[in-house]
């Protein structure tokens, strides 16, 4: 408080505040595409993609986080994804209706540490936990036979593809993603008629 009875806030108040300010947007925002991540090694590189390229402020600057990207990818296999609404239809994961649900649907899938296949501890009975970006558990397990699951979501696959990044193929979507973008393609349907048969709806 100054002389005026008024008061001021520091320059070291300013910094903290907009620190945190950066903070939190890096923990709201899809972060950027690690190199050795393609399209060839996850499902989620096209929506991925279209998440940044959409991923804008008020004044339509871009927006990009500061922080690590994941150095694990979990990555439901191809025909789930393809097929997770109609082909002729418009997809709510590529709508910007639906950036909040795109954005948690992608953090979902990612993981700020990197996770081995040959960790150990996934041979315990209670598994191997870790959190993903939106701060939810992910539990991976191995049985007897060396099969991995995580959530109980058999992995198909496991690729390294970098000394410290993991692409996990899952068998399936987890955190009941699929019926959640069901119902939300059902709502931009009513606002969005289906695409004609060959053009692509997004």
């Amino acid at each position: 408080m100054d002389t005026s009875g008024r008061l001021t806030v520091s320059r070291a108040t300013w910094v903290l505040i907009a620190v945190s300010v950066i903070t939190m947007a890096s923990n709201t925002l899809v972060p950027n595409i690690p190199d050795s991540v393609t399209l060839e090694n996850t499902s989620l590189y096209n929506l991925w993609q279209h998440a940044l390229r959409y991923q804008v402020d008020d004044q339509n600057q871009e927006l990009r986080s500061d922080a690590p990207g994941p150095k694990t990818i979990l990555s439901t296999n191809s025909f789930k994804m393809i097929n997770l609404v109609p082909m002729d239809s418009p997809h709510p994961l590529y709508s910007n209706s639906f950036i909040d649900l795109r954005t948690e649907f992608l953090r979902d899938y990612m993981i700020s540490e990197s996770v081995s296949p040959s960790d150990e501890r996934m041979q315990q009975p209670e598994g191997l936990s870790v959190n993903n970006l939106n701060g939810k558990t992910l539990t991976f397990k191995k049985n007897s036979k060396g099969d991995i699951s995580v959530e109980g979501v058999p992995v198909e696959d496991v690729k390294k593809v970098s000394d410290e990044h993991y692409v996990y193929s899952l068998s399936d979507f987890l955190f009941n993603h699929e019926e959640r973008v069901r119902e939300a393609h059902q709502r931009l349907l009513q606002k969005q008629p289906r695409i004609p048969f060959g053009e692509v709806p997004f």
